[in-house]
């Protein structure tokens, strides 16, 4: 049985003992339902109880307590139900919160994997972010490392090449100095040349002067194109600038010492661009006259006088031999007075030129107003025999001009050939200078030659070596090792790994490999005579710094070269370390060609001593030979197309990089 059951069975027997009791027991009860009876109960009252009418009542009680116990049970089941519903809403609720919790919690689980993801996702882009700088940081440390490294590399080549660069410029300078003092020799032997010709034939000198001298009876002839583009030569000799060819040489075969003459007035050379050329005319048969005929053009610019060189073979085209640009007369007269003011200034001994030039322009000035106010005295008192005495006024002041003019030139002249005495003079004394300082020079170059061709020879004849006409030896004064190394025409390099070459040439002594001696040698020879032609090129390096006793760097050598019979020495300096050294360059001639010139030489010597031929007339010979070797050596040629093709040539060479013969050799041996 359940609980409602018992719960109705309980209630059942619980209201039946009730009924019990109120019936039997209770007499209030009693007494009370006698007072309300009517009166046909009143006066049956005290018949006895009728059962069946309690049971009724009973029956109704009870009747009614099941009915009550009925809707207590609906209440209950409606309670029931309620509750049912109110626990399955409950748990609807329940459930619902719960999904609403569980999805609730699962979107704050997502939010918060993705807010982890995204925590993750930054976090490790900012990991690669900071790797991705350490390493740039640490490659731009890296580059920048490389870089400074490149960089004092770069700056220390560049030191190496500007000390190279500082050597060769110095031997440059050094070699154009000596050219600059040859050429300035010979320039002076043509000025003197050219003097002594001028003279002979009563030719005229001026500040602009161009001149024609050659050495043969040709007729050669000079033209000149004047700035207005007019052209002086034989055939128009007067120029409308007052230019003027005065010596026309060689028409016929006169003189084996021509000259042709352009000359200008003094002072009255009009300013521009003046042009020479030379013409080779005709070629005169006297004395076999020969081509190509060698000339020399000689140049007086207003003061600056220059000298050219060339060769024309009767039949070439006119060929053009410079151009140069000159002043006004004007500014070249104001440069004469800056110059005169200078020279004063020197001759002074401390007057500044600019003070002197304010003086001249102060005495001009006073000179010009004293003419001015002579010339207004005179003009006055003559103002009133002017009409009478005008012709005469006029001849009177022409030949006071004339007269005038010839006292300024006569006191031009004495200035001028006081100048010229005192240039001859100063120009004497600096040729004397010269040549006793190049004396000097010279004694001391052979003594140190000699002394350094006696320590070779007796070091070569320690070691044993060989001697010959072409040979290039290397000498020091310390334990170090220095090589030798010698480029060949052929280009072949003979050094210590290559003692011998195709062209017979030989490294016989190769020194302090090991530290053996203080006073070592190296000697690259050839056979007597059968040295090849061609360019050589001799370089030093420092293979290796010893240390015994202490062999100190930089290690100063010599090379001594003889190339053929000329010999010559060169001095340097290296320290271990350094790149190879380009000591020097030579060209040598053929073993025919130098077996001839010693033949030729030895020759004209006897023929010198035995009096058979002059000096001079040998002299003539070897330059007429030289000329004639030259034209039959070289191809003709328009000498216009070949001036053009050496323009072309320098315009190239100008345009190309200058290959340097040491990087060259330093990649040979790296290769």
């Amino acid at each position: 049985m359940d609980l409602v059951e018992w719960l109705i069975t309980g209630t059942s027997t619980g209201a039946f003992l009730y009924g019990i009791w109120y019936m039997l027991i209770r007499n209030d009860d009693r007494s009370m339902r006698s007072r309300t009876l009517d009166a046909d109960a009143v006066t049956s009252s005290r018949t006895p109880p009728n059962f069946s009418k309690a049971l009724s009542v009973l029956d109704r009680k009870l009747a009614l307590v099941t009915s009550r116990l009925g809707e207590i049970k609906a209440r209950e089941q409606s309670q029931k139900e309620s509750d049912e519903e109110i626990a399955k809403k409950k748990v609807e609720d329940e459930a619902r919160l719960k999904a609403e919790d569980e999805a609730r919690l699962a979107k704050q689980l997502e939010e918060e994997d993705a807010r982890k993801e995204a925590e993750y996702k930054a976090k490790r882009e900012a990991d690669l972010i900071r790797e991705q700088l350490i390493a740039e940081q640490k490659e731009a440390e890296r580059q920048g490392e490389e870089a400074r490294l490149a960089a004092q590399i770069e700056e220390q080549r560049q030191a190496e090449m500007a000390a190279l660069e500082e050597e060769r410029l110095a031997e440059i300078e050094s070699q154009k100095a000596a050219e600059e003092l040859a050429a300035r020799q010979v320039s002076d032997e043509a000025m003197i040349e050219l003097k002594e010709r001028l003279e002979r034939e009563g030719a005229k000198s001026s500040d602009v002067q161009i001149s024609l001298i050659w050495n043969n009876y040709n007729d050669l002839d000079l033209h000149v194109v004047c700035p207005s583009g007019e052209r002086i030569h034989g055939g128009n000799r007067h120029s409308e600038c007052s230019g003027e060819l005065d010596v026309d040489a060689n028409v016929r075969p006169e003189t084996k010492k021509p000259v042709e003459n352009v000359v200008w007035p003094e002072g009255k050379a009009p300013g521009g661009l003046y042009r020479a050329y030379v013409h080779h005319y005709k070629k005169h048969k006297k004395r076999k006259a020969k081509d190509p005929t060698k000339f020399k053009v000689i140049i007086n610019a207003g003061g600056n006088v220059s000298e050219y060189e060339s060769t024309l073979t009767h039949g070439d085209p006119i060929q053009l031999i410079c151009e140069f640009t000159l002043e006004s007369p004007e500014e070249r007269a104001k440069l004469a007075r800056v110059a005169q003011a200078k020279l004063k200034a020197l001759e002074g001994g401390g007057l500044d030129a600019n003070e002197i030039l304010e003086q001249m322009d102060e005495d001009e000035a006073r000179l010009a107003k004293q003419l001015e106010e002579e010339e207004t005295r005179k003009q006055g008192e003559s103002e009133a025999k002017r009409e009478a005495d005008l012709i005469r006024g006029q001849l009177v002041a022409e030949q006071k001009e004339a007269d005038r003019l010839d006292e300024e030139a006569r006191l031009a002249a004495q200035i001028e050939e006081q100048r010229q005495v005192e240039m001859a003079a100063q120009e004497e004394e600096r040729l004397a200078e010269i040549e006793s300082q190049k004396a000097a020079e010279e004694l001391a170059a052979r003594q140190v030659s000699d002394e350094a061709m006696k320590e070779l020879k007796e070091r070569l004849e320690r070691e044993g070596a060989k001697s010959s006409d072409v040979q290039i030896s290397l000498i020091w004064n310390n334990y170090n090792d220095l090589d030798l190394h010698v480029v060949c025409p052929s280009g072949e390099r003979i050094h210590g790994g290559n003692r011998q070459s195709q062209c017979s040439g030989e490294l016989d002594v190769d020194a302090n490999v090991k530290p053996e001696t203080k006073k070592p040698v190296e000697n690259v020879v050839w056979p007597e005579g059968k040295a090849p032609g061609g360019l050589y090129r001799a370089y030093v390096h420092h293979y290796k710094k010893h240390k015994k006793r202490k062999a100190k760097d930089p290690t100063k050598f010599k090379v001594i070269i003889n190339a053929g019979g000329n010999v010559s020495e060169y001095e340097s300096t290296l320290t271990h370390g350094d790149p190879i050294q380009l000591i020097c360059e030579f060209t040598l001639e053929s073993p025919e060609e130098r077996a001839k010139l010693v033949q030729e030489a030895k020759a004209k010597l006897k023929a010198l001593e035995s009096g058979e031929i002059d000096t001079n007339e040998l002299l003539e010979e070897s330059d007429e030979s030289q000329v004639e070797t030259q034209a039959s050596s070289e191809p003709e040629t328009d000498p216009l197309a070949a001036l053009m093709d050496e323009s072309q040539v320098e315009i190239q060479a100008s345009s190309e990089p200058e290959i340097d013969p040491l990087a060259a050799f330093m990649d040979e041996e790296d290769d």
